[in-house]
């Protein structure tokens, strides 16, 4: 049987916050300290781009977050009603560019893209659905 950990939280940081604890609370010990690590930037980063630009107004709107311990992967999903958006066309930051150079944004998810072993996406029902995974041993 998988062990599961799910929540939906408000749109605001504050419970951005209390997530992440509970998060790296239900991973500690089961997965590796790189499957965690990458699992909390997923976590903080593609919550925090919904929260930024997702919604004109927040008020009353849910994130839905899912994370599932398999076999030698943790996948995690988050659902949203947001403005449709999937980060798997996301132009990557050209970061060989001077700081002053370059445009503002964009990191967060090339930084994810290259901490996790897959993503996908998909829109269903007006509700982005966004599955991410990582291994989970070293």
């Amino acid at each position: 049987m998988a062990d599961i950990f799910s929540k939906n939280i408000s749109c605001n940081l504050r419970e951005l916050e209390q997530l992440l604890l509970e998060a790296s609370a239900f991973l500690e010990g089961k997965v590796s300290s790189r499957s965690e690590y990458a699992i909390a930037i997923a976590l903080e980063e593609m919550i925090t781009n919904t929260l930024k630009y997702g919604y004109d107004d927040p008020a009353g709107r849910q994130i839905e977050i899912r994370l599932e311990l398999k076999v030698a992967k943790v996948v995690l999903t988050l659902i949203d009603d947001a403005r449709e958006f999937d980060p798997l066309t996301a132009s990557k930051p050209d970061i060989t560019k001077p700081i002053e150079d370059r445009e503002i944004g964009g990191l967060g998810i090339f930084l994810v893209r290259g901490l996790v072993d897959s993503m996908r996406y998909s829109r269903l029902d007006g509700r982005n659905i966004l599955e991410i995974e990582v291994k989970s041993s070293p």
